[in-house]
């Protein structure tokens, strides 16, 4: 690999690992948006005066969706830039 190409490829597997690490991270941790969300509403109903209607499944329901999601997304990205991975 000449050198452009080597760099080019350095900060491209650099951006795929950071990529994938930042949604895996999303697994666990929400982000700063949503977890503002979540401190503002806390365990009652309402946010910023609105009446929100939630069930018992809401959270693991919205846990499951995100989970495959990220998954998905991450094997799409494997998948699309896996090449970076094995060299050119």
């Amino acid at each position: 690999m000449k050198g452009r190409a080597r760099a080019i490829h350095r900060w491209s597997l650099m951006d795929y690992k950071t990529t994938t690490l930042s949604l895996v991270a999303m697994q666990t941790d929400p982000g700063p948006r949503l977890q503002k969300v979540l401190d503002e509403v806390g365990p009652g109903n309402t946010w910023h005066n609105v009446q929100l209607n939630r069930r018992e499944t809401d959270n693991s329901t919205f846990n499951s969706l995100k989970l495959r999601l990220i998954n998905d997304l991450c094997r799409f990205l494997s998948a699309r830039f896996g090449i970076w991975r094995q060299g050119f």
